[in-house]
């Protein structure tokens, strides 16, 4: 097992420039919905035998390339410290999907009652027109319902802008790199979720496919009531709450209000026997959002999806399998056997984050338990 790493051109097309032959000490993680990190140490001396001898700056872009068919990424190196000591560098590296979280929405800029990719297109031409970030949208994968998008998006940065319209949407957005070895495109893209329900055809067997673990849960995330508040008034009168989970309560002021009570799929499904140590309230406050239809979509999400991880499994996958069979988002089966269980259990999981590791081959997985 192998991770390589290349030096290219910061702009379009992206064209290599020179492998990086003394690359060690790779750590690179590929996390779900933020930017991922890369760490590598070359040596002070890297392509000065080169015909390309140039020398490593920030800004410059690098693509990482694994033997086991890890999907690439586009990085731009964030920092470089010199090791006079030991005669290598410490390079630090940041995806490219970074770049939008370092581009703003003028003030002005108010999100219209459409879908959320084509408010994000919109976002993102006008900062690639200003300062580009050479991320171009992939319309075939700009879904997304219409939605009233009342929250003001001026004075965000554009990644910042894209997490607040799809909270407010209950969609999800990433970059994908589309990586050959003369070029690379990234390309935003724009769904109701990432990745595949692969728990029918790819099951990960303790001892076998994971080759370590942890398998925890947590009973502080299990409230049975949401209630999110909205902006445009005063501390004391909020403009609008909503609450979802045992009852709904619909044009509530600072007191009083009207409760309906909710379908019962629209609530949490407990893992454990209803108490009152397990049924507890949450608040989520939104001043920037005023409109009733995105406080309704933002507490349906915040229902649908734990205040905090309820169960959570963290393993590493070795040889047994292949890396590439599954990804970013793909929800795959967790089979357990230990003894602490009393009993085997076949656990659903979504994949939140990856950090592969060829030198040791081992893959590191950050899973959450789908409900």
């Amino acid at each position: 097992m192998k991770a390589q790493l290349f030096l290219h051109q910061a702009a379009p097309p992206f064209a290599p420039i020179r492998q990086l032959l003394t690359a060690t000490n790779i750590d690179r993680i590929h996390p779900l919905d933020q930017a991922g990190q890369l760490q590598f140490q070359v040596a002070q001396t890297e392509g000065q035998d080169s015909p390309s001898p140039i020398s490593l700056k920030e800004g410059m872009a690098v693509v990482d390339r694994s033997s086991e068919g890890v999907e690439p990424w586009l990085w731009f190196i964030s920092r470089i410290g010199f090791d006079i000591a030991s005669g290598m560098v410490d390079v630090e590296c940041s995806e490219w999907r970074q770049l939008l979280y370092e581009r703003t929405v003028p003030l002005s800029t108010v999100a219209s009652s459409r879908a959320a990719g084509r408010v994000a297109v919109q976002l993102l031409t006008a900062a690639n027109s200003r300062n580009p970030t050479h991320i171009i949208p992939h319309f075939s994968w700009m879904s997304g319902l219409r939605h009233t998008l009342s929250s003001p998006l001026g004075g965000l940065t554009v990644g910042a802008a894209f997490d607040q319209i799809a909270k407010e949407t209950d969609t999800e957005w990433w970059v994908h790199y589309h990586v050959t070895w003369n070029s690379v495109a990234p390309t935003l893209h724009w769904g109701f979720r990432r990745g595949l329900d692969r728990s029918y055809s790819l099951h990960l067997q303790e001892g076998y496919h994971l080759s370590q673990g942890v398998y925890s849960r947590d009973g502080r995330g299990q409230a049975r009531l949401v209630q999110v508040i909205g902006g445009g008034g005063s501390s004391a009168a909020p403009s609008g709450a909503l609450s979802l989970g045992a009852a709904v309560a619909q044009d509530r002021p600072s007191t009083g209000g009207r409760l309906e009570p909710v379908p019962e799929s629209q609530r949490r499904k407990m893992l454990v026997a209803s108490g009152p140590a397990v049924s507890s309230e949450s608040l989520q406050v939104s001043p920037n959002v005023q409109a009733e239809s995105s406080l309704i979509t933002s507490s349906l999400r915040q229902v649908t999806l734990p205040v905090s991880a309820l169960q959570q499994v963290e393993a590493s996958v070795g040889g047994n399998i292949a890396w590439n069979a599954f990804g970013l988002g793909d929800v795959v089966l967790i089979r357990l056997s230990s003894a602490q269980l009393r009993q085997g259990a076949d656990i659903p999981a979504r994949i939140v984050a990856l950090q592969p590791d060829e030198a040791e081959g081992e893959m590191a997985l950050a899973l959450e338990v789908q409900l």
